[in-house]
C-alpha cells in the first residue's frame, strides 16, 4: 500500500469535518478522502445494526478508492466499529476520547452525545475501566445536535437554549466529553453558554494523534508535499462547501456526489 494513499474520514454529515481539519493541520502531508453519509443522517436515532451497515458501506467505499486507513469521525458510528469487516486499519472516536479524559484525572466525568451513543453504553464502560471509581454520567442531546450541524440556522436563541439544557443536566461534573462532532460546529456558542462551568473535552485532536501513531507504526506516514483532498457526500448538501471552507478552513473546492452500497 502506498504511503501517499489517502486517509478515509467518515461521518454522517459535516460534523466530521472538525476531525478532518485536525488531521489536515497536524498531519499536513496526508491526503484526505472525506465521506459524509448525508443520505442516512442523523445516525443518532437509528439502530446499531443500521449504523453498522452504513459504516461497513463506507469502509468498502474507502477500500475501493485506495485509502490506506479509515477514521470514523462520528461517535455514533464509532460504537459499532467492532462490526466492520477489517478491510482497513481503523481509528475511531471512543478510545482516543477516553484516553484523553483519563489523562486529565477528573473527579467526575460527563458524556454528551446522541441517543445512539449514550444508549450503547460504550463510553460508560470504557470510562469505568480507565477511571475506576470515577462517577460517570451520559446524557443524550439529540435536539441540540440536530441544530448544531448547521450552526443553529436562523434561530440562534433556540440553539443556545438547547445547548444550555444539555449543559445544565451535567453541571457539577468536572469534565464533559463532547461525544459528537456536531458540537464542534457550534463550539463558540457552546463555550459562551458553558461560561467555564465545565471543562469541555473535544476528542478531535486525540483522534488525529492516534492516526499519526497508527500510520507511523505501519510505515504509512506520508512525506508528500502536495496532499490531495477529496470531499464526497451520499446526497446533495448545498451548505457543505461554505461550511468546510469557512468554519473548518478546509480546501473544499468541489463536493462529489457518490453512492455507497448499503444492504439494509
Amino acid at each position: 500500500m502506498s504511503r501517499d494513499a489517502p486517509v478515509g474520514v467518515f461521518d454522517s454529515g459535516m460534523g466530521g469535518l472538525a476531525v478532518a481539519a485536525c488531521i489536515a493541520r497536524d498531519l499536513p502531508s496526508e491526503s484526505i478522502l472525506y465521506l459524509g453519509d448525508v443520505e442516512h443522517r442523523p445516525f443518532g436515532p437509528r439502530t446499531a445494526a443500521e449504523v453498522a451497515e452504513y459504516a461497513r458501506a463506507a469502509e468498502a467505499f474507502f477500500q475501493a478508492q485506495g485509502a490506506k486507513a479509515m477514521v470514523i469521525a462520528c461517535n455514533t458510528a464509532s460504537v459499532v466499529a467492532d462490526r466492520l469487516r477489517g478491510l482497513l486499519p481503523v481509528v475511531e472516536m471512543v478510545g482516543p476520547a477516553v484516553a484523553a479524559a483519563a489523562e486529565l484525572r477528573p473527579r467526575s466525568i460527563a458524556v454528551l452525545g446522541t441517543s445512539g451513543t449514550v444508549a450503547s453504553g460504550v463510553y460508560q464502560r470504557a470510562l469505568a475501566a480507565a477511571l475506576p471509581g470515577t462517577p460517570v454520567v451520559a446524557r443524550a442531546c439529540e435536539c441540540a445536535l440536530r441544530l448544531a450541524e448547521r450552526g443553529g440556522g436562523d434561530d440562534q436563541a433556540l440553539l443556545e437554549r438547547r445547548l444550555g439544557e444539555c449543559l445544565e443536566a451535567v453541571v457539577g461534573y468536572d469534565v464533559a466529553i463532547l461525544a459528537c462532532t456536531d458540537f464542534t460546529c457550534v463550539r463558540a456558542t457552546l463555550d459562551r453558554v458553558n461560561a467555564g462551568r465545565l471543562r469541555l473535552l473535544d476528542p478531535a485532536e486525540a483522534v488525529a494523534a492516534q492516526l499519526r501513531r497508527l500510520l507511523e507504526g505501519r510505515g504509512l506516514l506520508s512525506a508528500s508535499t502536495r496532499p490531495r483532498h477529496r470531499f464526497c457526500v451520499t446526497a446533495p448538501e448545498p451548505a457543505f462547501p461554505a461550511i468546510g471552507r469557512g468554519r473548518f478552513r478546509l480546501p473544499v473546492e468541489m463536493v462529489e456526489l457518490v453512492r455507497t452500497e448499503v444492504r439494509t
